[in-house]
């Protein structure tokens, strides 16, 4: 297979790089299907975006394209994800025929007390050199690119680092996530410097270089993940985290290793589904509640977004929560663990105890998650191969600490263990991983992929894509139509054993659903900000190789495809 001419995306003549094949419009939210006949990326930057698409085009494979575009992320959207923080990959190879999991999620220091850690304040846990963990994203990488990988690794980061020393385009949406961090960025010298020109957030259609990072980069295009676990970066790194009361040593970066496992799969009607399995709770979360509804009497010609249909889906979803909290985390029994979740006497444990109506909890008792940090991008190319990768730097801006010269911002995952009980699966310990809500998702028929999609925002990540993929595989509506739609989320409460009776509604609900809902024992809090919510971007596989990329039009996502 050839591939063939590119057409390339260029951000300031607005261009797509392939066919426009269909627009849907649904509240307010406008989305383009994008077609190409070869490959596809569909990433959160445009020029991120673009170079994958390079990559595929030039005959690079769908590792090689995800390997450039997950770092040019990294610059494009320092609040977002980095070399500093975590990735999550979900694969599917063509050549095997079979799926994989690669885990580069962050990871404790072994010189962590887990008292000491736990008793610290919310935002000594959340900000500053205590709250990073052992970045896993370069690990990831390397590890999927020695397994899976066609092209030379230099060639593959190389993009990268010319787009931060040039500067990465900063688009229309992204100014807001810079003002939204302003006090973090400006706890660090470093980061001041670098991501508040002038002393203020950049300006859409300005350039923000980083020549720091791109040098970064360089040493990594060179040395492979030596480059950033080991010699000069690392000891910076490590240094800076040191001087702030972090633990982190050399040998935490030295030893750190990314890890490759089975992912989580369930059988659905005639499909197979596929995420992320522990140390991430999305995917467990999304596979165990739709397995649970797999058999539901919906309505096929109702819609996800009656009083009804949101009533027995939130009903689920609360059962569905506290296992997931007492269950699934980086624990070394975690695939017993989903296996006894997904065995049939405890889905018919579920379905018979999701009959029951809600009580009302204290509204005071739950998680009102505001922001939707994160990056998700998937890749499909000419080869049958399909990725649907998940990076973050769990906060964005993560710590808000980067080590002098390095450009590096590094995560805050730390903050993601469960502090209130020792003995707990998601309980702090050395050299442990703390878990993450995300959700990295491929759809198989007869074997093959025909949908690989994901999102960022928190809390929020495995609701959302719960609810696009029950629109799209049970109420029939196209994958626009349904990352389009208004979006609900049922939010998770603190305690890992307290219902929530919280519904988060994107804009106001329909006429008559508030009351529904209200009769039945939920309760509404309507959101106005659409980016709270995250975006989806998404790829579809037709029999004929086809791809069909969906950008969700709440953040800055680009397909480009060729």
């Amino acid at each position: 297979m050839t591939p063939g001419r590119p057409r390339f995306l260029h951000w300031s003549f607005l261009l797509l790089s392939a066919a426009v094949v269909g627009t849907q419009a649904i509240a307010a939210h406008r989305i383009e299907a994008v077609r190409g006949a070869h490959g596809m990326v569909v990433a959160g930057h445009p020029e991120a975006a673009e170079i994958g698409m390079r990559i595929l085009a030039d005959g690079g494979n769908a590792i090689d394209a995800a390997v450039a575009t997950s770092l040019a992320l990294g610059v494009a959207e320092p609040y977002g994800s980095g070399i500093g923080g975590k990735c999550a990959i979900v694969y599917f190879d063509a050549v095997s025929g079979e799926c994989a999991f690669v885990d580069g999620m962050d990871a404790a220091g072994m010189q962590m007390d887990p008292e000491a850690f736990s008793a610290l304040s919310s935002r000594m846990k959340s900000e500053g050199a205590r709250s990073v963990g052992v970045p896993g994203l370069v690990a990831a990488l390397a590890l999927a690119h020695e397994k899976w990988g066609s092209r030379a690794w230099s060639e593959l980061v190389q993009p990268a680092a010319e787009l931060a020393s040039r500067g990465s385009l900063v688009v229309p949406g992204m100014p807001v996530f810079f003002s939204r961090r302003v006090e973090r960025i400006r706890s660090n010298p470093e980061a001041e410097r670098l991501y508040l020109p002038a002393g203020q957030p950049p300006l859409a259609g300005s350039r923000l270089p980083n020549p720091d990072l791109a040098r970064t980069l360089g040493i990594i295009a060179r040395e492979g993940r030596s480059g950033l676990y080991e010699g000069e970066v690392a000891r910076t790194i490590v240094e800076e985290l040191q001087s702030g009361g972090g633990v982190l040593t050399l040998a935490d970066f030295s030893t750190y290793t990314a890890r490759l496992s089975p992912p989580l799969k369930i059988d659905w009607k005639d499909l197979t589904i596929v995420s992320s399995p522990a140390p991430t709770t999305g995917g467990a979360t999304v596979l165990l509640t739709l397995k649970a509804l797999e058999n539901e009497d919906w309505n096929p010609k109702d819609t996800l977004l009656t009083a009804e249909n949101i009533d027995r889906w939130g009903r689920m979803l609360r059962q569905v929560y506290p296992m997931i909290q007492d269950q699934v985390a980086d624990t070394a029994d975690a695939p017993d663990r989903w296996q006894k979740l997904v065995d049939p006497a405890n889905l018919a444990f579920l379905r018979v105890a999701a009959g029951e109506r809600p009580e009302t909890a204290p509204i005071a008792d739950v998680a009102i998650a505001r922001d939707g940090w994160t990056t998700h991008f998937v890749v499909a190319d000419d080869f049958g191969n399909v990725a649907s990768i998940t990076q973050s730097l769990s906060d964005h801006f993560g710590s808000g600490v980067i080590a002098p010269g390095t450009g590096v911002v590094l995560n805050n995952s730390l903050k993601n263990f469960s502090f209130a009980e020792p003995g707990t699966v998601n309980f702090p310990a050395p050299g442990k991983r703390p878990r993450s809500t995300i959700a990295p998702t491929l759809i198989l028929k007869d074997g093959w992929p025909i949908v690989a999609i994901g999102l960022p925002g928190g809390q929020r990540i495995p609701t959302a894509t719960l609810q696009v993929l029950l629109d799209h595989l049970v109420f029939d509506r196209n994958l626009g139509q349904a990352i389009t739609a208004p979006r609900v989320h049922l939010v998770r409460s603190y305690s890992e054993r307290a219902d929530s009776t919280l519904l988060q509604w994107e804009g106001p609900p329909a006429e008559g659903v508030a009351e529904g809902l209200a009769a039945a024992g939920w309760e509404i809090e309507v959101i106005t900000d659409p980016e709270a919510f995250g975006g989806f971007t998404a790829i579809e596989i037709g029999a004929d190789g086809t791809k069909t990329g969906w950008a969700d039009p709440r953040r800055t996502n680009h397909a480009s495809g060729y």
